[in-house]
């Protein structure tokens, strides 16, 4: 058996890269569009009239909250684990190990493992509740069965939680080979759960981008100047307005006279990543939609106006959820003319 500093401290780089978010709070991209990862740009999930069903992003944004929670616990038990070395090395040469020591990362691993489960099956119990509303077969067994196959990792990682507490004793008895070999068996087994939970949520993460079709008529570009965006919407002037760490920059007007329009506007998120969305309505109809997710950095957009739009006033809302926050909308007006 591999010792313990060696598989754990290899065990720990490979958890932190097992748990780490895909994109954030971000749902994926089209498979023609690309990701915001790859591409280093904003990159439109869906695009349309409105924004998609209540349920798509019910299930998105637990989706969205299923990767981070597994980040953030990555991180705790990196440094749990980190923190069991010294105590290894103090078991064999120095024992007994100081027991307050080790109550206290027993404890904390133990605490952040059990919030986090937590947190996991609040996510999956979302996704669960509009699974059926969001897919359909033949991809709706398939979503089915990752969800339980998640549900049935989180019984596992429960049991886990509960191993690690023992070695805790085991070490305070000086036990030391026996609760070497524990936390390295520990070590191992979250490196396994965490791959499952990253290669499952990637699944659910491809089967929901294929319930929307390719953003083909949003144009991702460099942004644009101040001139080529006036040019673009036939506009005198441009604003800027922001939703949190995004900002957006738009036409004050735009000329749906001629036929084909589409609403020119640069984005400029500075949150690392976050899923972003822009709908333009006239009243109660909805003209155009785009969302996706975005890592920091400018994008342009040129975006498809559907219908016939008349003359008059529209509302442009944009709203941004940096990845781990809190959802921000801004509001603002358009003349069309």
């Amino acid at each position: 058996m591999f010792g313990f500093t060696t598989l754990a401290i290899s065990a720990v780089t490979a958890a932190a890269t097992m748990f780490a978010p895909l994109t954030g709070a971000s749902p994926p991209s089209s498979a023609v569009c690309g990701s915001a990862i790859d591409a280093g740009a904003f990159r439109p999930a869906w695009c349309g009239k409105k924004p998609p069903p209540k349920s798509y992003e019910k299930f998105r944004k637990a989706l969205a909250a299923y990767h981070v929670n597994n980040a953030d616990l990555a991180e705790a038990i990196a440094t749990a684990l980190g923190s069991f070395q010294p105590i290894n090395a103090q078991c064999k040469d120095n024992p007994p190990v100081d027991q307050t020591t080790v109550d206290i990362i027993v404890g904390g691993m133990y605490l952040n493992g059990n919030l986090a489960k937590q947190r996991a099956e609040k996510a999956l119990a979302d996704m669960t509740a509009v699974v059926d509303a969001v897919f359909e077969p033949p991809t709706l067994p398939e979503a089915k069965a990752v969800l339980i196959g998640l549900r049935g990792k989180m019984d596992e990682f429960g049991r886990l939680m509960k191993d690690v507490d023992s070695t805790g004793d085991l070490y305070k008895a000086s036990a030391c080979d026996a609760a070497e070999d524990a936390m390295v068996r520990a070590a191992a087994d979250l490196v396994t759960i965490g791959s499952f939970s990253t290669t499952s949520a990637t699944s659910l993460s491809t089967m929901l981008m294929s319930t929307h079709e390719p953003c083909k008529t949003t144009k991702v570009k460099d942004p644009y100047t101040d001139k080529a965006m006036r040019k673009a919407a036939g506009a005198k002037a441009t604003k800027t307005t922001s939703a949190g760490d995004m900002s957006m920059q738009y036409p004050t007007s735009l000329d749906v006279a001629g036929t084909g329009v589409w609403l020119p506007v640069n984005l400029d998120s500075t949150a690392p990543s976050g899923y972003v969305q822009v709908v333009l309505t006239q009243g109660a109809k909805g003209l155009a939609a785009v969302g996706g997710g975005t890592p920091a950095g400018e994008s342009g957009l040129r975006i498809k106006v559907f219908g016939k739009p008349k003359p008059g006033k529209a509302t442009l809302r944009l709203t941004f959820q940096p990845a781990g926050g809190a959802e921000v909308t801004k509001a603002v007006t358009l003349k069309l003319g």
